[in-house]
């Protein structure tokens, strides 16, 4: 029993391990593109306003655009629309970058542990043993 739902386990996490080199395949042409060709910004209305695109106008590389009266005095670094979503990313890489530095968290649960290969596999994919965690 105990073979069978680390089996699953496994399957999950290689299913997720295929799906996110997926998505970075997908970035990586994505930067790519952006790197050597132009971009076409079709859009004719404001996303936040929807009224039509009037000079000045900013487009943003995620394709959303905004008169610039819609984005306020100081206009914006980035896509007010895409902000949320990347501030959620940011500070999930930052909390799992925090917790692989926890070494001694690591070593108290590895003590504590039944199975250590599963726990060193645990903080493994949390990046603790990477040589950006040092």
């Amino acid at each position: 029993r105990h073979f069978a739902a680390a089996r699953a386990s496994c399957v999950e996490d290689e299913r997720q391990a295929r799906s996110h080199a997926a998505e970075i395949e997908a970035m990586r042409a994505e930067l790519h593109e952006l790197r050597t060709s132009a971009r076409v910004f079709q859009l004719s209305r404001c996303c936040r306003s929807g009224a039509p695109l009037e000079l000045p106008t900013i487009h943003f590389l995620c394709g959303h655009s905004f008169n610039a009266s819609a984005l306020g005095e100081g206009g914006a670094e980035e896509c007010p629309l895409c902000a949320p979503e990347h501030a959620r990313v940011l500070g999930r890489q930052r909390a799992l970058e925090a917790r692989a530095a926890q070494h001694d968290a690591f070593f108290k649960q590895l003590e504590g542990s039944a199975d250590g290969f599963a726990t060193v596999a645990e903080f493994f994919g949390r990046g603790v043993m990477s040589a950006r965690a040092q």
